[in-house]
């Protein structure tokens, strides 16, 4: 991952969709709505460049986030008990 981009701190857009698999959608939209996506706009007509150290400390910090997601399934007996009281 990243092989022709070890020296660049900045990755373009398209640099960031082929080293990582993203959509163009995916990047784009990420930059819409995410405060916490590391990019800056280097110009006038929204010409991003992605910070390459802070994109892979983003990407560990969601993967750990979603690992801490904890789904509990409700027992027999909460079912029940839902509703009733």
């Amino acid at each position: 991952m990243l092989a022709q981009s070890n020296d660049k701190p900045l990755l373009s857009v398209r640099e960031v969709i082929q080293a990582f698999g993203l959509s163009r959608y995916t990047v784009y939209t990420l930059i819409r709505t995410d405060p916490s996506f590391p990019c800056v706009n280097v110009g006038p007509r929204k010409n991003y460049r992605i910070q390459k150290n802070l994109l892979i400390d983003w990407f560990a910090l969601r993967l750990e986030q979603r690992k801490n997601l904890s789904f509990q399934i409700p027992s027999f007996h909460e079912l029940m008990q839902t509703g009733r009281k």
